[in-house]
């Protein structure tokens, strides 16, 4: 699924990148096919590459990676038109997005996420996160674990709930759910703290202070 994506993202890039005169005055029907068999091969290679440097996540095929997919997700081009705009116009944009949402419609939001959108290192962090494969599957299969073992204790808590009072249930409960959700964070801090922290620092500073 992932090949196929590439492929089809490194294809509109040839195809956008082609000269559109190219083949105006290309009437030979042999001449055109061979052309499109070398972007074919082209494109082939490109997609390849790509993928075997995702793959295989040594040293340097995992910079190669990243700047594949930073090259795919090119945040500060992406997000250019807006960090252009002034800041009094793009937070009235945010604020009509946001009116009328629970929780969010508020103008503490509407200033951390322009501030957000603006800064230029918080959501190109956040982006890296998908470009380290190998660290990203290890969270994964961490956090199948962590759920494994919360419905366990969930399991175990059911048993001794049964005759256990309204009180020592909610203890129970609000245990376990302390436990796994402490967890849950500890492992996020300990494979994306980094790609994070610029945000996080962002969200207290107009949350906190």
């Amino acid at each position: 699924m992932f090949r196929h994506s590439l492929f089809f993202i490194v294809f509109l890039s040839i195809l956008a990148s082609a000269p559109l005169g190219a083949f105006a005055n290309q009437t030979d029907t042999e001449a055109l096919m061979e052309q499109m068999q070398r972007d074919r091969e082209a494109l082939l290679e490109t997609t390849e590459n790509i993928h075997k440097q995702l793959a295989n996540p040594s040293a340097q095929q995992s910079e190669k990676a990243k700047a594949a997919v930073a090259d795919m997700f090119n945040i500060d081009e992406m997000l250019a038109p807006y960090r252009e705009r002034p800041a009094a116009e793009t937070k009235e944009h945010l604020r009509a997005k946001l009116k009328g949402k629970p929780v969010i419609d508020h103008p503490v939001m509407v200033n951390f996420l322009d501030d957000l959108i603006r800064d230029e290192k918080a959501l190109k962090d956040v982006s890296g996160i998908i470009s380290d494969k190998k660290k990203l599957g290890a969270f994964v299969v961490i956090n199948l674990l962590v759920f494994l073992i919360g419905m366990m204790f969930k399991k175990l808590h059911k048993a001794k709930n049964e005759k256990a009072s309204f009180a020592m249930k909610t203890f129970r409960f609000l245990w376990r759910f302390s436990i796994m959700t402490s967890i849950r964070i500890g492992v996020l801090i300990y494979f994306f703290g980094s790609n994070l922290s610029r945000t996080w620092n962002i969200f207290t500073n107009h949350f906190f202070s």
